[in-house]
């Protein structure tokens, strides 16, 4: 019995350093994929139309956009507009390569309704599926935009 208890609190001693490890002093990159699961599960719980959560690396302005609600599912989006040339090459191959198919178009209405253009994004639906939409993220951050998640904390804007 005694030794079964001590290897009980052997095991909880260390999931919660791994714990301690990846959400506080772990690398950057884990920690800013951690602080992007906890915004996305609050995203999930809200209950306004227009809810969102964006990622950003700040010094290059990089970033990726999910909206979702308690109504809806997460859905990734990545502009078009904030691309080069190169990086919309990068995020045609990994969304392929994630099954998520090309690019989407939406119209763009102005506050009265009126349409004023279109918005060409690369989109992916996560459904509940925090830790897999948050992994996409940082791979869009690796392979499109070619930036190393772990290289510092990224900013995150909820609404």
């Amino acid at each position: 019995m005694p030794q079964r208890h001590a290897r009980h609190i052997a095991s909880v001693l260390a999931l919660s350093l791994a714990f301690v490890a990846c959400v506080s002093g772990g690398r950057a990159g884990s920690t800013n994929q951690a602080r992007l699961e906890v915004a996305l599960r609050k995203l999930l719980q809200r209950t306004n139309e227009d809810a969102f959560v964006i990622i950003e690396e700040p010094s290059s302005h990089k970033f990726v956009q999910f909206a979702a609600s308690v109504r809806d599912p997460l859905l990734l989006d990545l502009p078009m507009q904030a691309l080069s040339k190169e990086e919309a090459l990068r995020a045609e191959k990994l969304f392929t390569s994630l099954g998520a198919g090309g690019r989407q178009e939406s119209t763009l209405y102005d506050r009265n309704g009126k349409a004023v253009g279109t918005q060409v994004s690369y989109q992916m639906f996560l459904g509940q599926d925090t830790e897999a939409a948050a992994t996409v993220a940082m791979r869009i951050f690796r392979e499109v935009y070619r930036i190393r998640p772990d290289r510092g904390e990224f900013t995150i804007t909820e609404n």
